[in-house]
Protein backbone atom coordinates (compact mmCIF):
# COMPACT_ATOMS: atom_id res chain seq x y z
CA UNK A 1 0.00 0.00 0.00
CA UNK A 2 2.92 2.25 0.25
CA UNK A 3 5.77 3.23 -2.59
CA UNK A 4 8.58 5.77 -1.98
CA UNK A 5 10.77 6.84 -4.26
CA UNK A 6 13.39 3.79 -3.84
CA UNK A 7 11.06 1.25 -4.11
CA UNK A 8 9.94 2.67 -8.02
CA UNK A 9 12.69 4.18 -9.05
CA UNK A 10 15.26 1.74 -7.35
CA UNK A 11 15.55 -0.96 -10.45
CA UNK A 12 15.67 2.07 -12.55
CA UNK A 13 19.26 4.09 -11.33
CA UNK A 14 20.73 0.24 -10.76
CA UNK A 15 19.32 -0.48 -14.45
CA UNK A 16 22.49 -2.40 -16.40
CA UNK A 17 22.62 -0.60 -19.43
CA UNK A 18 22.95 -2.61 -22.61
CA UNK A 19 26.20 -3.88 -24.29
CA UNK A 20 26.07 -1.36 -26.71
CA UNK A 21 26.65 1.63 -24.52
CA UNK A 22 27.42 2.22 -20.93
CA UNK A 23 24.90 5.35 -20.56
CA UNK A 24 21.87 3.90 -22.29
CA UNK A 25 19.21 6.22 -21.62
CA UNK A 26 17.31 4.31 -23.68
CA UNK A 27 17.08 1.53 -21.10
CA UNK A 28 16.30 3.64 -18.57
CA UNK A 29 13.30 5.16 -20.01
CA UNK A 30 12.12 1.29 -20.83
CA UNK A 31 13.07 0.13 -17.50
CA UNK A 32 10.73 3.10 -15.64
CA UNK A 33 7.99 3.03 -18.03
CA UNK A 34 7.85 -0.77 -17.27
CA UNK A 35 7.87 0.22 -13.72
CA UNK A 36 5.01 2.39 -14.19
CA UNK A 37 3.02 -0.44 -15.55
CA UNK A 38 3.85 -2.96 -12.96
CA UNK A 39 2.69 -0.62 -10.48
CA UNK A 40 -0.83 0.31 -12.29
CA UNK A 41 -0.86 -3.35 -13.51
CA UNK A 42 -0.28 -4.94 -9.93
CA UNK A 43 -0.95 -2.27 -7.06
CA UNK A 44 -4.54 -1.19 -7.68
CA UNK A 45 -4.80 -0.59 -4.06
CA UNK A 46 -1.94 1.59 -3.29
CA UNK A 47 -2.37 4.52 -0.67
CA UNK A 48 0.66 6.08 -0.78
CA UNK A 49 3.49 7.11 -3.59
CA UNK A 50 6.41 9.06 -2.32
CA UNK A 51 8.77 10.48 -5.25
CA UNK A 52 10.24 13.21 -3.47
CA UNK A 53 13.50 12.07 -3.90
CA UNK A 54 13.29 10.91 -7.91
CA UNK A 55 15.26 12.30 -10.29
CA UNK A 56 12.75 13.97 -11.94
CA UNK A 57 14.42 15.55 -15.11
CA UNK A 58 15.68 12.08 -16.53
CA UNK A 59 12.34 11.11 -16.64
CA UNK A 60 10.72 14.51 -18.10
CA UNK A 61 9.54 12.40 -21.08
CA UNK A 62 7.42 10.23 -19.05
CA UNK A 63 4.27 11.72 -17.36
CA UNK A 64 1.54 9.20 -19.84
CA UNK A 65 3.54 6.64 -17.70
CA UNK A 66 2.64 8.71 -14.45
CA UNK A 67 -1.06 9.53 -15.86
CA UNK A 68 -1.63 5.74 -16.06
CA UNK A 69 -0.19 4.58 -12.84
CA UNK A 70 -2.80 7.58 -11.13
CA UNK A 71 -5.27 6.29 -13.45
CA UNK A 72 -5.43 2.83 -12.31
CA UNK A 73 -4.63 3.10 -8.55
CA UNK A 74 -8.10 4.97 -7.43
CA UNK A 75 -7.35 4.08 -3.85
CA UNK A 76 -4.21 6.58 -3.53
CA UNK A 77 -4.73 8.66 -0.22
CA UNK A 78 -1.36 10.59 -0.28
CA UNK A 79 1.08 11.58 -2.94
CA UNK A 80 4.18 13.30 -2.51
CA UNK A 81 6.31 14.58 -5.74
CA UNK A 82 9.15 16.91 -6.34
CA UNK A 83 8.97 17.67 -9.87
CA UNK A 84 11.63 19.91 -11.82
CA UNK A 85 9.11 20.41 -14.84
CA UNK A 86 5.43 21.05 -15.38
CA UNK A 87 3.33 18.57 -14.61
CA UNK A 88 1.28 17.97 -17.78
CA UNK A 89 -2.74 18.35 -17.25
CA UNK A 90 -2.99 14.86 -18.29
CA UNK A 91 -1.72 13.75 -15.22
CA UNK A 92 -3.53 16.14 -13.36
CA UNK A 93 -6.41 14.61 -14.54
CA UNK A 94 -5.38 10.95 -13.81
CA UNK A 95 -4.40 12.26 -10.46
CA UNK A 96 -8.07 14.02 -9.71
CA UNK A 97 -9.73 10.55 -10.51
CA UNK A 98 -8.25 9.46 -7.26
CA UNK A 99 -11.40 10.30 -5.49
CA UNK A 100 -9.85 9.40 -2.06
CA UNK A 101 -7.13 11.67 -2.44
CA UNK A 102 -6.68 13.54 1.02
CA UNK A 103 -2.52 15.05 1.14
CA UNK A 104 -1.09 16.30 -2.17
CA UNK A 105 2.82 17.29 -1.58
CA UNK A 106 4.03 18.93 -5.21
CA UNK A 107 7.46 20.45 -3.45
CA UNK A 108 9.43 22.70 -5.77
CA UNK A 109 13.20 21.97 -6.69
CA UNK A 110 14.14 24.74 -4.40
CA UNK A 111 12.52 22.76 -1.68
CA UNK A 112 15.40 20.54 -1.76
CA UNK A 113 18.27 20.84 0.53
CA UNK A 114 21.45 21.02 -1.53
CA UNK A 115 23.83 19.66 1.21
CA UNK A 116 22.84 15.74 1.76
CA UNK A 117 23.06 14.04 4.97
CA UNK A 118 27.17 13.55 4.50
CA UNK A 119 27.66 16.94 4.22
CA UNK A 120 27.73 16.36 0.04
CA UNK A 121 26.58 18.78 -2.08
CA UNK A 122 24.27 18.00 -4.29
CA UNK A 123 24.68 21.45 -6.99
CA UNK A 124 27.87 20.08 -8.04
CA UNK A 125 26.04 16.62 -9.45
CA UNK A 126 22.89 18.62 -10.67
CA UNK A 127 23.48 22.23 -11.70
CA UNK A 128 20.50 24.02 -12.69
CA UNK A 129 18.09 21.60 -11.91
CA UNK A 130 16.89 22.72 -8.93
CA UNK A 131 14.40 25.54 -9.76
CA UNK A 132 11.42 25.03 -11.56
CA UNK A 133 9.29 28.21 -11.47
CA UNK A 134 5.39 26.88 -12.38
CA UNK A 135 5.21 23.26 -12.02
CA UNK A 136 1.33 22.97 -12.51
CA UNK A 137 -0.73 25.03 -14.64
CA UNK A 138 -3.37 27.57 -13.60
CA UNK A 139 -5.89 25.15 -15.38
CA UNK A 140 -4.28 22.09 -13.56
CA UNK A 141 -4.81 23.62 -10.05
CA UNK A 142 -8.14 24.94 -10.65
CA UNK A 143 -9.43 21.25 -11.56
CA UNK A 144 -7.34 19.74 -8.69
CA UNK A 145 -9.56 22.42 -6.29
CA UNK A 146 -12.77 21.05 -8.10
CA UNK A 147 -12.21 17.57 -8.23
CA UNK A 148 -10.43 16.44 -5.18
CA UNK A 149 -12.85 17.52 -2.30
CA UNK A 150 -11.57 15.36 -0.18
CA UNK A 151 -8.25 16.77 0.05
CA UNK A 152 -6.83 17.51 3.92
CA UNK A 153 -3.46 18.84 3.03
CA UNK A 154 -2.61 20.54 0.22
CA UNK A 155 1.22 21.86 -0.53
CA UNK A 156 1.83 23.28 -3.48
CA UNK A 157 5.26 25.22 -3.87
CA UNK A 158 6.30 27.41 -6.38
CA UNK A 159 3.00 27.21 -8.06
CA UNK A 160 1.33 30.76 -9.25
CA UNK A 161 -2.31 30.17 -7.24
CA UNK A 162 -4.72 32.94 -8.98
CA UNK A 163 -7.95 34.41 -7.35
CA UNK A 164 -9.90 32.06 -9.37
CA UNK A 165 -8.46 29.47 -7.68
CA UNK A 166 -8.29 30.52 -4.20
CA UNK A 167 -12.05 30.98 -3.96
CA UNK A 168 -12.72 27.55 -5.48
CA UNK A 169 -10.60 26.14 -2.93
CA UNK A 170 -12.84 28.10 -0.09
CA UNK A 171 -15.79 26.84 -1.72
CA UNK A 172 -14.94 23.65 -3.05
CA UNK A 173 -11.86 21.97 -0.36
CA UNK A 174 -14.46 22.43 3.10
CA UNK A 175 -12.36 19.46 4.70
CA UNK A 176 -8.78 21.27 4.26
CA UNK A 177 -6.73 21.42 7.44
CA UNK A 178 -3.34 22.52 5.93
CA UNK A 179 -2.75 24.64 2.77
CA UNK A 180 0.77 25.74 1.61
CA UNK A 181 1.12 27.95 -1.30
CA UNK A 182 4.54 29.26 -0.64
CA UNK A 183 7.31 30.42 -3.00
CA UNK A 184 5.54 33.05 -4.85
CA UNK A 185 5.24 35.59 -6.15
CA UNK A 186 1.85 35.22 -8.28
CA UNK A 187 -0.97 36.92 -9.44
CA UNK A 188 -2.64 35.96 -5.91
CA UNK A 189 -4.39 39.67 -4.76
CA UNK A 190 -5.62 40.58 -1.41
CA UNK A 191 -8.90 40.07 -2.56
CA UNK A 192 -8.37 36.32 -3.63
CA UNK A 193 -6.33 35.78 -1.04
CA UNK A 194 -9.18 37.07 1.44
CA UNK A 195 -11.27 33.92 0.26
CA UNK A 196 -9.24 31.98 2.38
CA UNK A 197 -11.16 33.18 5.63
CA UNK A 198 -13.99 30.60 4.58
CA UNK A 199 -11.18 27.84 5.50
CA UNK A 200 -11.99 27.85 8.76
CA UNK A 201 -10.80 24.03 9.39
CA UNK A 202 -7.26 25.40 8.67
CA UNK A 203 -4.67 24.44 10.99
CA UNK A 204 -1.67 25.33 8.18
CA UNK A 205 -0.72 27.90 5.99
CA UNK A 206 2.06 29.10 3.70
CA UNK A 207 1.83 32.20 2.10
CA UNK A 208 5.66 32.61 1.75
CA UNK A 209 6.89 34.84 -0.63
CA UNK A 210 3.76 36.32 -1.52
CA UNK A 211 4.92 40.03 -1.14
CA UNK A 212 2.21 41.26 -2.77
CA UNK A 213 -0.31 40.89 -0.05
CA UNK A 214 -0.80 43.27 2.56
CA UNK A 215 -0.52 43.68 6.01
CA UNK A 216 -4.60 44.12 6.07
CA UNK A 217 -5.43 41.04 4.19
CA UNK A 218 -3.21 39.14 6.86
CA UNK A 219 -4.90 40.69 9.69
CA UNK A 220 -8.10 39.32 8.65
CA UNK A 221 -6.60 35.66 7.75
CA UNK A 222 -5.40 34.91 11.53
CA UNK A 223 -8.48 37.28 12.85
CA UNK A 224 -11.17 34.48 11.43
CA UNK A 225 -8.63 31.39 11.01
CA UNK A 226 -8.11 30.77 14.62
CA UNK A 227 -7.59 27.20 14.55
CA UNK A 228 -3.66 28.04 12.92
CA UNK A 229 -1.06 26.48 14.29
CA UNK A 230 1.46 26.85 11.47
CA UNK A 231 1.98 30.43 9.44
CA UNK A 232 4.59 31.46 6.94
CA UNK A 233 4.19 34.95 5.88
CA UNK A 234 8.22 35.09 5.03
CA UNK A 235 8.71 37.67 2.63
CA UNK A 236 5.73 40.04 2.39
CA UNK A 237 6.99 43.31 2.59
CA UNK A 238 3.38 44.92 3.89
CA UNK A 239 3.81 42.85 7.25
CA UNK A 240 3.11 45.24 9.68
CA UNK A 241 3.03 45.14 13.91
CA UNK A 242 -1.10 44.96 13.23
CA UNK A 243 -0.46 41.60 11.29
CA UNK A 244 2.15 40.03 14.18
CA UNK A 245 -0.24 41.14 16.90
CA UNK A 246 -3.14 39.35 15.73
CA UNK A 247 -0.63 36.30 14.88
CA UNK A 248 -0.26 36.74 18.57
CA UNK A 249 -3.89 35.24 19.53
CA UNK A 250 -2.75 32.37 18.35
CA UNK A 251 -2.47 30.01 21.47
CA UNK A 252 -2.02 27.45 19.77
CA UNK A 253 0.35 27.90 17.08
CA UNK A 254 3.76 25.97 17.13
CA UNK A 255 5.52 27.64 13.87
CA UNK A 256 5.54 30.83 12.40
CA UNK A 257 7.98 32.03 10.18
CA UNK A 258 8.17 35.71 8.90
CA UNK A 259 11.52 38.27 7.68
CA UNK A 260 13.61 37.86 4.43
CA UNK A 261 13.54 34.00 4.94
CA UNK A 262 14.26 33.49 0.59
CA UNK A 263 16.15 37.01 0.21
CA UNK A 264 13.75 38.41 -2.46
CA UNK A 265 15.04 41.48 -1.02
CA UNK A 266 11.94 44.02 0.16
CA UNK A 267 13.28 47.06 1.46
CA UNK A 268 10.06 47.80 4.16
CA UNK A 269 9.57 46.26 6.97
CA UNK A 270 6.97 47.97 8.94
CA UNK A 271 6.88 45.71 12.13
CA UNK A 272 8.87 46.70 15.17
CA UNK A 273 10.11 45.11 18.57
CA UNK A 274 6.56 45.40 19.45
CA UNK A 275 5.10 43.04 16.95
CA UNK A 276 7.37 40.25 17.81
CA UNK A 277 6.80 40.61 21.92
CA UNK A 278 3.20 40.50 21.01
CA UNK A 279 4.18 37.17 19.36
CA UNK A 280 6.30 35.92 22.08
CA UNK A 281 4.01 36.37 24.91
CA UNK A 282 0.52 35.25 22.94
CA UNK A 283 1.57 32.18 21.47
CA UNK A 284 3.16 29.84 24.43
CA UNK A 285 3.11 26.80 22.35
CA UNK A 286 5.94 28.01 19.86
CA UNK A 287 8.07 25.14 18.51
CA UNK A 288 9.53 26.85 15.54
CA UNK A 289 10.30 30.48 15.19
CA UNK A 290 12.17 31.75 12.38
CA UNK A 291 13.11 35.44 11.75
CA UNK A 292 15.68 36.49 9.62
CA UNK A 293 16.61 39.97 8.83
CA UNK A 294 17.93 41.63 5.45
CA UNK A 295 20.90 40.29 3.84
CA UNK A 296 23.92 42.69 4.76
CA UNK A 297 24.95 42.56 0.46
CA UNK A 298 21.35 42.92 -0.81
CA UNK A 299 20.20 45.93 1.39
CA UNK A 300 21.90 48.97 2.79
CA UNK A 301 22.12 49.30 7.01
CA UNK A 302 19.78 52.14 7.07
CA UNK A 303 17.36 50.18 5.16
CA UNK A 304 17.48 46.94 7.55
CA UNK A 305 14.70 46.88 10.07
CA UNK A 306 16.36 47.28 13.77
CA UNK A 307 14.97 44.26 15.81
CA UNK A 308 16.88 43.82 18.89
CA UNK A 309 17.20 41.04 21.48
CA UNK A 310 14.20 42.40 23.66
CA UNK A 311 11.84 39.62 22.29
CA UNK A 312 13.77 37.05 23.34
CA UNK A 313 13.33 37.94 26.79
CA UNK A 314 9.47 37.76 26.16
CA UNK A 315 10.02 34.63 24.66
CA UNK A 316 12.04 33.25 27.52
CA UNK A 317 9.11 34.25 30.10
CA UNK A 318 5.91 33.07 28.16
CA UNK A 319 7.11 29.79 26.65
CA UNK A 320 6.19 27.06 27.59
CA UNK A 321 9.30 25.47 27.55
CA UNK A 322 8.72 23.21 24.05
CA UNK A 323 10.91 25.64 21.81
CA UNK A 324 12.80 23.21 19.48
CA UNK A 325 13.97 25.88 16.54
CA UNK A 326 14.82 29.56 16.80
CA UNK A 327 16.30 31.42 13.68
CA UNK A 328 17.07 35.28 14.59
CA UNK A 329 18.80 38.18 13.63
CA UNK A 330 19.23 41.36 15.21
CA UNK A 331 21.32 44.38 16.45
CA UNK A 332 22.17 45.39 19.62
CA UNK A 333 23.26 43.45 23.17
CA UNK A 334 22.01 40.16 22.89
CA UNK A 335 23.92 37.73 25.34
CA UNK A 336 21.50 38.24 28.53
CA UNK A 337 18.55 37.39 26.71
CA UNK A 338 19.93 34.15 25.06
CA UNK A 339 21.08 33.29 27.96
CA UNK A 340 17.18 33.78 29.84
CA UNK A 341 16.32 32.07 26.26
CA UNK A 342 18.31 29.26 26.86
CA UNK A 343 17.81 28.62 30.86
CA UNK A 344 14.33 28.61 29.64
CA UNK A 345 13.69 26.43 26.94
CA UNK A 346 16.01 23.60 27.57
CA UNK A 347 14.36 21.65 24.69
CA UNK A 348 16.04 23.92 21.85
CA UNK A 349 18.10 21.90 19.22
CA UNK A 350 18.68 24.33 16.35
CA UNK A 351 19.60 27.43 16.99
CA UNK A 352 20.28 30.79 14.05
CA UNK A 353 22.44 33.93 15.01
CA UNK A 354 23.52 34.21 11.68
CA UNK A 355 23.87 38.41 10.70
CA UNK A 356 23.35 39.06 14.44
CA UNK A 357 26.05 42.11 15.29
CA UNK A 358 26.19 41.09 19.13
CA UNK A 359 26.78 37.72 18.42
CA UNK A 360 30.49 36.93 19.69
CA UNK A 361 32.56 35.10 21.68
CA UNK A 362 30.63 36.37 25.16
CA UNK A 363 27.43 35.23 23.52
CA UNK A 364 29.49 31.95 22.57
CA UNK A 365 30.55 31.27 25.88
CA UNK A 366 26.36 31.62 27.00
CA UNK A 367 25.46 29.31 24.39
CA UNK A 368 28.44 26.42 26.03
CA UNK A 369 26.12 27.40 29.78
CA UNK A 370 23.03 27.02 28.85
CA UNK A 371 22.53 25.29 25.37
CA UNK A 372 23.09 21.75 26.28
CA UNK A 373 20.43 20.63 23.92
CA UNK A 374 21.62 22.28 21.16
CA UNK A 375 22.23 20.27 17.90
CA UNK A 376 23.16 22.89 15.71
CA UNK A 377 24.39 26.52 15.51
CA UNK A 378 24.64 28.49 12.78
CA UNK A 379 26.70 31.71 13.91
CA UNK A 380 27.91 32.93 10.30
CA UNK A 381 28.47 36.49 9.15
CA UNK A 382 28.83 37.11 12.96
CA UNK A 383 31.88 38.63 14.93
CA UNK A 384 33.10 35.16 16.85
CA UNK A 385 36.54 34.04 17.13
CA UNK A 386 38.46 30.71 16.39
CA UNK A 387 39.16 30.23 20.57
CA UNK A 388 35.09 30.70 20.48
CA UNK A 389 34.04 28.24 18.25
CA UNK A 390 36.78 25.28 19.17
CA UNK A 391 35.52 26.10 22.60
CA UNK A 392 32.11 25.78 22.28
CA UNK A 393 32.57 22.51 20.19
CA UNK A 394 34.50 21.09 23.15
CA UNK A 395 32.26 22.05 25.02
CA UNK A 396 28.99 20.96 24.13
CA UNK A 397 29.36 17.13 23.40
CA UNK A 398 25.76 16.81 21.46
CA UNK A 399 26.54 19.86 19.11
CA UNK A 400 26.75 17.88 15.25
CA UNK A 401 26.29 21.01 13.19
CA UNK A 402 28.54 24.30 13.26
CA UNK A 403 28.59 27.27 10.85
CA UNK A 404 31.03 29.80 11.00
CA UNK A 405 31.40 30.78 7.67
CA UNK A 406 32.05 34.36 7.07
CA UNK A 407 33.37 34.98 10.17
CA UNK A 408 36.61 37.38 9.49
CA UNK A 409 38.59 35.82 13.16
CA UNK A 410 37.81 32.27 11.91
CA UNK A 411 40.65 30.79 10.39
CA UNK A 412 40.98 27.60 8.38
CA UNK A 413 43.07 25.98 10.87
CA UNK A 414 39.73 26.73 13.09
CA UNK A 415 37.76 25.16 11.03
CA UNK A 416 39.40 21.77 10.47
CA UNK A 417 39.95 22.06 14.13
CA UNK A 418 36.26 21.97 14.46
CA UNK A 419 35.53 20.00 12.01
CA UNK A 420 37.56 17.14 13.26
CA UNK A 421 35.44 16.74 16.30
CA UNK A 422 32.17 17.39 14.45
CA UNK A 423 32.43 14.67 12.37
CA UNK A 424 33.77 12.35 14.75
CA UNK A 425 30.31 12.99 15.99
CA UNK A 426 28.70 11.98 13.06
CA UNK A 427 28.31 15.81 12.40
CA UNK A 428 29.82 18.34 9.74
CA UNK A 429 31.34 22.28 10.12
CA UNK A 430 30.05 24.45 7.51
CA UNK A 431 26.52 24.85 6.15
CA UNK A 432 23.47 23.71 7.74
CA UNK A 433 20.87 22.87 5.43
CA UNK A 434 17.93 20.76 6.53
CA UNK A 435 18.03 21.47 9.81
CA UNK A 436 16.55 24.68 8.50
CA UNK A 437 14.96 23.45 5.57
CA UNK A 438 11.07 24.21 5.31
CA UNK A 439 9.26 22.05 7.87
CA UNK A 440 6.14 20.36 6.25
CA UNK A 441 3.27 20.57 8.30
CA UNK A 442 2.73 16.83 8.36
CA UNK A 443 4.24 15.98 11.83
CA UNK A 444 5.79 18.62 12.72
Amino acid sequence: TVLTAEDLFGPVLAHQPCEGSPQCEGCQRLSFDAQCRAVARGCPRLRRLDLREAQWYRFADHQASLAALFSACRELREVWVCPLAEVSLAAFESLCLCEKLTELHIEAGTRMSTIDETGKDLRSQHSGLYYCPTPISAAGMLLLARRCSSLVVLQLDSCDPTDDFARTISENLCRLRHLGLGEGPSDLTDAGALHLRACTNLTGLDLGGHYQLSDGTITTLVSQLTALEFLDVTDLDGLRDSALIAIGQLRRLHTLRIGDERGYGGDQWGFTDVGLTAVAVGCPALRILTFKGFDAASTTQTARHAVTAAPLFALAAHNSGVLEQLAWECEGPLAEALGALLQRCQRLMHLKLSSCDDCDDGALRVVGAHGKSLITLDASFTAVTGDGVISLVQGLPGLRGLDASYCDEVDEDDAQACEAVLVARGGSFGTIGREFGHPHWKGR
